[in-house]
Parts: structure tokens; C-alpha cells; sequence
């Protein structure tokens, strides 16, 4: 299984916290065992090997975040506009 897959079922695992497995897709769509079939149509209709089944326990404990990118330090947020507001022209 890939980081794609993998990441795939972490989220939607968190999302169902009821659900105890998800089957992934090689190209990280991930579906919920009551749609088993759209998952194996999915990688049937993209030319993909056989969705995988990925059980709640396989897969490692990660803390839910807020949003999906990672924090940006104050710092770095307040230094970006400002980097990007410069010309960027030969010196003399």
C-alpha cells in the first residue's frame, strides 16, 4: 500500500468513526464496505489492480487535525507577502 492509499484510508476512517474498514483504490479514492462496488468498479474503469481492504487496526493512530496542510510558524506566514513583494531584478 501506498502513502497515497494510506492516507486515503486514514481520512476517510475519521470521518466514520463507526466504519471498520474502507477499501483504496491504487490511485488513493477510498470508499466505505457498503460501496464495495463502486471501489471495484472505480479500478475496474481506470485500468487499476483490485481495490484493498484496509481494517481500522492496520492502520496507524494519527491525532484528527483542523485542516489538512500543517501549521505555518508566525514567522514564516508574516515573511512570505513580503519575500514576494520584492523585484527580483539583476543587481547592479
Amino acid at each position: 500500500m501506498n502513502k497515497q492509499m494510506e492516507r486515503a484510508a486514514k481520512e476517510v476512517l475519521a470521518a466514520n468513526p463507526q466504519a471498520e474498514a474502507v477499501y483504496v483504490t491504487e490511485d488513493g479514492n477510498a470508499f466505505l464496505p457498503e460501496v464495495q462496488n463502486l471501489a471495484d468498479n472505480h479500478a475496474y474503469m481506470h485500468r487499476l489492480p483490485a481495490p484493498v481492504k484496509v481494517l481500522r487496526s492496520e492502520v496507524k493512530k494519527v491525532k484528527p487535525e483542523n485542516g489538512s496542510e500543517p501549521a505555518v510558524p508566525e514567522e514564516a506566514a508574516e515573511a512570505a507577502p513580503e519575500e514576494a513583494a520584492k523585484p527580483k531584478g539583476k543587481k547592479k
